[in-house]
């Protein structure tokens, strides 16, 4: 019975010491996670509509890829890099009505942006030397990147 307790004692303390830090969660399998969310490339070409209708029947809260830091921006930029041939992919923003009212598609706030020009919905294209962001029309097709939160 002493020993019982003890285990248990120590189980509980294992359980309290990791609870917050983020451990504990993981990503469906084909995912990867950063910062207690889930990402995943996809290389099919879909318009930025159909892209984001593919992302939500993925997993359950799955979205076009919000973008919220340079750090973000470099794990999916490395992530696309070593699923892409050629690594140009939607992400999640879009000015609906092209007012410059952009926003992400998971109703995130929009504090990080790069971008090179405007219009409509937003490609992410990672070079060797750098990322940017271009916008195109949300017709075009493009590889794209899903986002979930763990």
């Amino acid at each position: 019975m002493g020993r019982f307790i003890f285990v248990s004692f120590g189980l509980l303390v294992v359980a309290i010491s990791l609870s917050g830090t983020g451990a504990g969660f993981c990503c469906p399998l084909g995912w990867s996670s950063y910062n207690q969310h889930c990402y995943k490339v996809f290389s099919e070409l879909k318009n930025w509509d159909d892209a984001e209708s593919f992302c939500y029947t993925q997993h359950r809260g799955s979205r076009l890829a919000s973008i919220h830091s340079r750090e973000e921006e470099a794990f999916v930029g490395k992530l696309a890099s070593q699923t892409l041939e050629f690594t140009s992919m939607w992400i999640g923003l879009k000015d609906p009505w092209n007012e410059c009212n952009w926003e992400w598609s998971d109703d995130t706030k929009l504090d990080y942006k790069v971008w090179t020009r405007r219009p409509y919905c937003t490609i992410m294209v990672v070079k060797t030397d750098r990322i940017f962001w271009i916008n195109s029309g949300c017709e075009k097709t493009s590889s794209f990147v899903c986002k979930f939160q763990a």
